[in-house]
């Protein structure tokens, strides 16, 4: 109670001086770390920002804030990729054909299908997710 006393009678305002006049120094942002962030993830790209954040030494905000602002980096999502081996691609091709066959036969119809996570794999064996 006694430092907003004090304020109004030398201010003759009840606000808090300190928090209007106090300008942030940028004492983490500066030129000398922003070099050092970049050269960082120029040597070793994949390394996660809380991993790099402990070996550069500065705060995992402070580290996005230079990637995203100065640096004009942009976070990437870790996909995860499997081969498919040829056991998997035979297994798949055996099922297609039966379902097929299925269909074409009458057995089977595609209205009592439910379709989800679905998924196209190219003839390389790469696995494209739909529903992410």
């Amino acid at each position: 109670m006694g430092i907003f006393v004090v304020n109004f009678e030398a201010t003759a305002s009840a606000a808090d001086e300190r928090s209007t006049v106090r300008e942030w120094e940028n004492t983490i942002r500066v030129p000398e770390t922003i070099e050092r962030v970049r050269e960082h993830f120029t040597a070793q790209p994949s390394t996660s920002t809380s991993r790099a954040s402990q070996e550069l030494e500065i705060s995992r905000t402070t580290l996005r804030r230079i990637l995203k602002q100065d640096l004009k980096m942009k976070p990437y999502k870790i996909q995860i990729n499997q081969p498919s081996r040829l056991f998997d691609m035979e297994r798949r091709f055996d099922f297609a054909n039966e379902i097929s066959e299925r269909i074409e036969n009458g057995s089977m119809s595609l209205e009592r299908v439910w379709w989800s996570d679905e998924s196209h794999f190219d003839v390389c064996g790469m696995c494209v997710r739909l529903c992410e």
